[in-house]
């Protein structure tokens, strides 16, 4: 019955949106560095694996003056903004989080495209796990959103 309820769901709507998100794109020999990246992002970006050993546990991406779009939080207009962190979920809870956060800190406070007087993440409303890593780092809300996602600063200066 379940097959059967997804192929009438199938033929009664107008478009499918699927989501295959960065494995897909990995496996079919995409990549987060290099030529294409530059060119499909904004002027600065840099994505970063996060590893414990060999074992891939996440992944991060920071961008500086990230944010062009109207309506933009304007802190992150002229910002190093931690952009993406993701920590698989079977590896949560363990610390790697914690000290992944610390070494993107260090590595956007030496400013390598230029100096800025804030960093600044955001998270998505409900999500408290990142919300309490982000204020125990030394970010606090500024008062700005971005759809659904909390906008947090750090002055550094």
């Amino acid at each position: 019955e379940r097959i059967a309820r997804l192929k009438q769901a199938l033929r009664d709507s107008d478009a499918i949106l699927i989501g295959a998100g960065a494995g897909l794109s990995t496996s079919a020999g995409l990549t987060y560095s290099g030529e294409r990246f530059q060119r499909c992002f904004f002027d600065f970006a840099e994505a970063f694996g996060i590893y414990d050993g060999d074992e891939a546990v996440g992944f991060a991406m920071i961008g500086h003056n990230s944010y062009s779009y109207e309506g933009a939080p304007e802190a992150c207009t002229h910002s190093y903004d931690l952009w993406r962190f993701m920590i698989d979920e079977e590896c949560q809870g363990q610390g790697y989080g914690r000290d992944a956060l610390k070494l993107l800190m260090e590595y956007m406070l030496t400013f390598p495209d230029g100096e800025e007087d804030l960093l600044t993440t955001s998270y998505t409303v409900g999500n408290e796990a990142a919300k309490n890593l982000y204020l125990s780092a030394g970010f606090v809300p500024n008062g700005e959103v971005d759809g659904d996602e909390i906008c947090l600063v750090l002055p550094v200066k």
